[in-house]
């Protein structure tokens, strides 16, 4: 009875991750640099909020949850953005650091 019980608990998850973003690029892709510092290229001119919601579209890919799960904390008028994503286990957040190129 206790292992059904284990099993049914959800846990919250929390990145956060100073990330510098570079808009107006060729394609949209998130790499994480030998320093550890991590880049964004976008597509998007920023402009709008436009540059913003691409990041987070290719932060929840890149870990793999919702866009809802990706909050911009600081930073939204700037490049350097601190950004925060928060799920629960059943969004299936992955814990990576390779970089992330669309296919």
């Amino acid at each position: 009875m206790f292992s059904s019980i284990q099993h049914s608990l959800l846990y919250i998850l929390t990145i956060t991750r100073q990330i510098k973003v570079k808009p107006n690029a060729r394609t949209n892709v998130l790499v994480q640099l030998a320093d550890g510092t991590w880049l964004a290229q976008v597509k998007a001119v920023p402009v709008h909020g436009k540059a913003n919601e691409e990041l987070k579209a290719l932060l929840a890919r890149h870990f793999g949850c919702s866009k809802q799960a990706v909050s911009i904390r600081s930073g939204a008028g700037s490049r350097l953005k601190l950004v925060r994503i928060e799920a629960d286990s059943g969004d299936g957040i992955k814990r990576q650091s390779t970089s992330h190129a669309p296919q």
